[in-house]
């Protein structure tokens, strides 16, 4: 198995489209139970990029099994935070995908200028918190009651991790939405 870790596509929506939607409908634990419409995630992704937002996606061949998106803070103040997200089917799960999703994201992050990046983390997602964990992010609050999955109420993690800015970084957009497909 050889996966690759690319800057996300316009070629890859259809792909990206269907990996969260699969992900999403997992045990509750992304915000939505099922992945946006097509259009939207493209419009999403073209907001992204314009943002100067971060967003890769890892690609079995032509297959994306797994994505990572920092969104860039709005707003002159916050523009050094992003927020983090990401997902891995989970046929690919345990293989180290989410940690090369990850490490690829935060690494643009800090290039583009992403200085400090926040998450939260549903408290019972034990792989998620050993990943975030391990790569450095620390726990800054407890939200209470933070989602509501089939009448239960889970508590989440806010997490977060400080990165040290490169010497003389500009800040730059590693989303490119080309048309092609290679």
């Amino acid at each position: 198995m050889s996966i690759q870790i690319i800057s996300t596509r316009l070629a890859d929506v259809a792909s990206l489209h269907e990996c969260i939607d699969v992900v999403a409908r997992q045990g509750g634990f992304l915000a939505c139970q099922q992945a946006p419409a097509r259009e939207d995630l493209a419009r999403t992704l073209f907001s992204l990029a314009e943002e100067g937002s971060i967003h890769v996606v890892a690609k079995d061949a032509d297959r994306v099994v797994g994505w990572a998106q920092i969104q860039r803070g709005n707003g002159s103040y916050v523009c050094h935070r992003g927020d983090l997200g990401m997902g891995v089917l989970p046929a690919y799960q345990g293989r180290g995908i989410a940690r090369e999703l990850l490490e690829h994201a935060i690494s643009l992050a800090n290039a583009a200028g992403i200085h400090r990046l926040e998450l939260e983390v549903r408290s019972d997602n034990r792989r998620a918190l050993e990943l975030y964990r391990t790569t450095g992010f620390a726990v800054e609050a407890i939200v209470r009651g933070a989602m509501r999955v089939d009448g239960a109420q889970h508590d989440a993690l806010r997490m977060c991790l400080v990165i040290v800015p490169p010497a003389h970084s500009e800040p730059s957009s590693h989303l490119h939405l080309e048309h092609s497909e290679n």
